[in-house]
């Protein structure tokens, strides 16, 4: 009987112990999965690694803690996963925010190419319409300047040529041939520069006579028939130095030799 008992006893104790150390895990478990309250959780685990008996609220206290923490524990994960799930299409959504900055951007950057190419391409097209439009009104008149026979039928000349316009005119050669029955008797050559806007410039030149077509006019015996004259003017330029242009000009001989006499229509204007 009093072996009965003792076994008993010595089983109670044993028992006694493992259901400690059993409740001590669950404590340790409940206070590093943060469920609770931790300074209690805290308290009683001190009472129990110091072997203290555990009051019964305490036991139900812990009990209810285990109780439920499959169910936190799946919430937690399940809230984790959707947190992942939700977060996936906002990581994208970033992404795509950033790529439409820099979308923007390159539209951008395109629009201002574009526009600048705009504005280069009208100036260029101003200026030469600027400078086209400054030679076409270019105004030439003989003066009675320096000249001397160069040769027999070469003779220096000077010519004055005044620009009206607004804009800086350039050209190359200003050529004169008075044509007589399809044939050039003589011809006039002035050489180019620049012109500033509002001002006139002396220019040297050659007048040049074509002996051969005089002589045989000469030996025809014919009087001269003004109708039959025909005068043609040619002036070369360039844009920019490269882009070559000519204006051409014709008038009858004696429309020609009014302009000579009076100036151009209008009147010289420098």
């Amino acid at each position: 009987m009093f072996v009965t008992k003792y076994h008993d006893f010595k089983f109670g104790i044993n028992r006694a112990e493992c259901m400690s150390e059993e409740t001590i895990k669950k404590v340790h478990g409940l206070i590093d999965a943060g469920k609770g309250d931790n300074e209690r959780l805290h308290n009683i685990l001190n009472s129990l690694q110091n072997e203290q008996p555990l009051e019964l609220s305490d036991q139900q206290y812990i009990e209810s803690l285990s109780l439920t923490e499959p169910e936190t524990k799946y919430d937690s994960i399940t809230f984790e996963n959707t947190s992942e799930s939700i977060n996936e299409p906002n990581f994208n959504d970033k992404q795509e925010t950033n790529e439409i900055p820099s979308k923007n951007e390159t539209i951008g950057n395109r629009k201002k190419i574009v526009i600048a190419v705009i504005v280069i391409a009208a100036m260029i097209f101003g200026y030469i319409g600027a400078n086209a439009y400054a030679v076409s009104t270019l105004e030439f008149r003989p003066h009675q300047g320096t000249q001397f026979a160069i040769s027999a039928t070469v003779l220096h000349i000077q010519a004055e040529v005044c620009n009206p316009s607004y804009f800086p005119a350039s050209f190359h050669n200003y050529e004169i041939n008075a044509i007589y029955k399809s044939q050039v008797l003589e011809t006039a050559s002035i050489n180019g520069s620049t012109i500033s806007p509002k001002s006139s410039l002396l220019l040297d030149g050659k007048f040049t006579i074509n002996k051969d077509a005089l002589s045989q006019f000469a030996q025809d015996g014919s009087q001269f028939d003004p109708n039959q004259a025909l005068v043609k003017t040619k002036l070369d330029a360039a844009i920019f130095g490269i882009i070559p242009f000519t204006i051409n000009k014709d008038y009858s001989g004696t429309q020609f030799a009014d302009i000579v006499k009076n100036g151009p229509p209008g009147g010289y204007q420098c």
